[in-house]
């Protein structure tokens, strides 16, 4: 504190160090249609402080880990995108995001996805 005459100035000077909040998408999943055989790409980009983020994805709301056959084909990439390599007819449905740091309700965010089928025209 310094003293200006008669008055006292209170200087106060704030660190915020560790600041932390919880994960926030940036880039959420958009409706996408595939075609059946095809690589399908859902984004899932999000940001958090600490940045420690960890992806869960759905697909009908069941955990894609928990999905018969599908992680054998896929796999969540470390910026949060949800890739299926080799995309089946049996893939389409709704997709949804989870980022999460561990701090606070997480947020998600869910596209569709269609995969169409291939077709072969003989003559």
């Amino acid at each position: 504190m310094r003293k200006a005459g008669n008055r006292a100035l209170l200087i106060v000077v704030v660190h915020c160090v560790g600041a932390t909040a919880n994960a926030y998408i940036i880039v959420p999943p958009r409706n996408t249609t595939g075609l059946e055989g095809s690589r399908v790409h859902l984004d899932c980009e999000a940001a958090a402080s600490p940045a420690n983020i960890t992806y869960q994805w759905f697909r009908n709301g069941v955990d894609v880990r928990l999905v018969p056959g599908l992680m054998s084909r896929a796999q969540i990439a470390t910026d949060g995108a949800l890739v299926i390599v080799r995309a089946l007819r049996d893939d389409t449905g709704w997709y949804r995001c989870r980022p999460t740091n561990g701090i606070g309700r997480p947020p998600d965010a869910e596209a569709y996805l269609n995969i169409t089928c291939k077709y072969t025209v003989q003559l």
